[in-house]
């Protein structure tokens, strides 16, 4: 038996600005909207306090949808609350959309509308439509419920509350991921976030798309040719994962969905993720850059989903200091080369510290003096200065600063050997 919901509950919220209904009513009243509603994530979270009393989560944005022009509503609201309590207001035409900020509250205003996809993986066309055609065109069936304000109305067209109730969500359509594969990482997010579980047709529908790979553009291809869905939408989604989500949860979901192949076939059988992403986290790198350093062809990867080019280059330095290694004829035991010589290898081949960092987390047989470097090693100075020799006779310019690094790697290689416990770095196991 299905728990009974509220859907007035939304109306008793307290992270609704002070008056905001009120204002809110006025603006459609000036603005000729005659249906307007709550959406998406606030109405889920609501409705599944109202079933589960304990499992609250606070409010991080509100979503509305209006029948009607949202960049005129927004800015009518703008005028009922006054401009002293609304810090931004942003109007994305190409996507009808509104962005507000009403008391430090971020405000999500949208035209309703409908969306048809030309093409698998591209961008949507929109076109005005219902509040039921909008919620119609939604990703889960629990993020397609609304709350009419103006008559308290819950709608509930595709069974978001029997989802609520037995803690699980499911695709609106038999095409959602055909038409959007980011809707895979949607679903571990949501699922990871709110412990649900997906339904068994959504799990087939995924390993079903990804089995058939629908789509015009492969991943042999050149990545620039990749569409959004495929490439910068797709990064958006996994950034959102690694800021908000419980990500280990959701790349463990991912992975047993077979999901990760929508990145790359070899992160699909990369087992050694969590110990990689730990130690990312752990020295402060771009968790993203990370995972993607497991793929097969990770700077092809990197340049698909379009992530900052800053991280492309760190890790393409990454993969020439893995090649550089390989070609040292490094001995099976990293120990017996000095400290001296690993600075050496590094930093004159121009190895950025964050590459070193990332190419340690990998997990390479030569992780430890990679780490050592990065957290020591690199930072010890020569015991005199170059103003100290030029005291001593030494006459400024090339030898005078190659004299100043003998002397300091060789107090690196003393330093090492004397204390070599201050060296030790615990396996990233």
């Amino acid at each position: 038996m299905e728990s009974p919901v509220n859907p007035e509950s939304i109306f008793d919220l307290p992270e609704l600005p002070p008056g905001f209904l009120v204002s809110l009513r006025q603006a459609a009243w000036e603005t000729g909207i005659n249906r307007l509603a709550f959406v998406g994530g606030s109405v889920r979270d609501v409705m599944l306090r109202s079933i589960q009393p304990n499992n609250y989560r606070k409010l991080l944005d509100i979503d509305l949808v209006v029948e009607g022009s949202a960049e005129n509503f927004a800015k009518s609201l703008k005028k009922q609350l006054g401009s002293e309590r609304v810090s931004q207001l942003r109007v994305h035409e190409a996507f009808q959309t509104v962005e507000m900020v009403i008391d430090d509250i971020f405000i999500d205003i949208a035209s309703a509308r409908e969306e048809t996809y030309q093409e698998p993986a591209h961008n949507p066309v929109l076109s005005a439509a219902t509040l039921e055609k909008d919620l119609s065109r939604r990703d889960f069936n629990i993020n397609a419920m609304a709350i009419e304000i103006l008559n308290t109305n819950l709608l509930d067209l595709h069974g978001g509350i029997t989802s609520l109730n037995k803690r699980e969500m499911a695709f609106l359509h038999s095409k959602s991921v055909v038409d959007d594969p980011t809707r895979i990482i949607r679903a571990a997010r949501y699922t990871s976030r709110l412990s649900f579980e997906l339904s068994e047709s959504g799990l087939y529908q995924i390993q079903n798309a990804l089995g058939c790979w629908p789509w015009g553009w492969q991943q042999s291809e050149p990545p620039e040719l990749a569409p959004p869905a495929l490439a910068s939408r797709l990064r958006m989604e996994l950034e959102i994962m690694f800021e908000n989500e419980p990500w280990p949860l959701a790349l463990q979901k991912l992975q047993e969905w077979g999901a990760l192949a929508l990145l790359d076939k070899g992160l699909q059988y990369d087992k050694s993720w969590p110990r990689r992403l730990n130690w990312a986290s752990r020295l402060n790198l771009s968790l993203l850059t990370a995972l993607i350093a497991g793929a097969d062809k990770p700077v092809d990867l990197a340049a698909r989903l379009q992530i900052p080019l800053n991280q492309q280059r760190l890790l393409k330095k990454s993969l020439h200091l893995q090649k550089l290694l390989e070609s040292e004829s490094i001995p099976q035991n990293t120990l017996k080369w000095l400290p001296s010589k690993w600075c050496k290898t590094l930093e004159r081949n121009d190895i950025p510290p964050e590459a070193v960092a990332l190419t340690a987390c990998l997990g390479t047989r030569s992780w430890r003096p990679l780490f050592r470097w990065w957290a020591r090693w690199r930072f010890i100075k020569a015991n005199v200065s170059a103003t100290d020799l030029i005291e001593q006779g030494w006459t400024p310019g090339p030898e005078l600063g190659a004299e100043l690094e003998r002397l300091r790697l060789e107090k690196v290689d003393n330093e090492f050997n004397q204390r070599p416990f201050l060296f030790q770095t615990n396996n990233p196991d």
